[in-house]
């Protein structure tokens, strides 16, 4: 696909991710289509199928989780460089959380199909999505427990106001 790969973005990513080179991000980004979403828009719903991963390029989103009131929730609010989306395609499933835009947001949308033909291509693209998705996931876990850790805390709140390490 060709299409016109914000400035810089294959290179906040490698940062972000721990990788050393920025050419396999580009070429994964290559894969990508992108989509831009105005304050508020959904990026994916949760309880839908999980269709796709996003590499946050540009803004931020929250993490919206449904409450037992079925209300929304916000977890988390993940900003740019950032993965988002993949556990649903690594594990098969229906989407956990709800992402909504906070302001102007550009991602790189890389669909199921793509996905999976990727994560079984020996070539940089894949290389690239692999490494990010470990390392997103490894980030995840070490925030993930983190929060749990300063929750279990005497006296911290259940669910504190600036949880921001949920697992994007």
């Amino acid at each position: 696909m060709t299409q016109q790969i914000p400035r810089g973005a294959a290179d906040a990513l490698s940062t972000r991710y721990g990788l050393d080179v920025a050419e396999p991000v580009h070429a994964l980004l290559q894969e990508c289509e992108l989509v831009s979403l105005r304050d508020g828009e959904l990026l994916c719903e949760e309880g839908r199928p999980s269709d796709g991963l996003y590499l946050l390029l540009d803004g931020a989103v929250s993490v919206l989780k449904k409450d037992a009131r079925l209300e929304d929730r916000a977890l988390a609010v993940a900003q740019a460089p950032a993965v988002l989306g993949h556990m649903g395609l690594v594990g098969g499933g229906k989407r956990t959380a709800s992402l909504a835009s906070r302001g102007g947001v550009t991602v790189a949308r890389l669909d199921a199909t793509a996905f999976d033909r990727l994560m079984n291509h020996d070539g940089e693209a894949g290389d690239a999505l692999r490494r990010v998705v470990l390392a997103a996931m490894l980030d995840q876990q070490r925030r993930a427990m983190t929060d749990l850790v300063r929750m279990l805390q005497p006296g911290a709140d259940r669910y504190p106001d600036d949880a921001t390490g949920w697992g994007v």
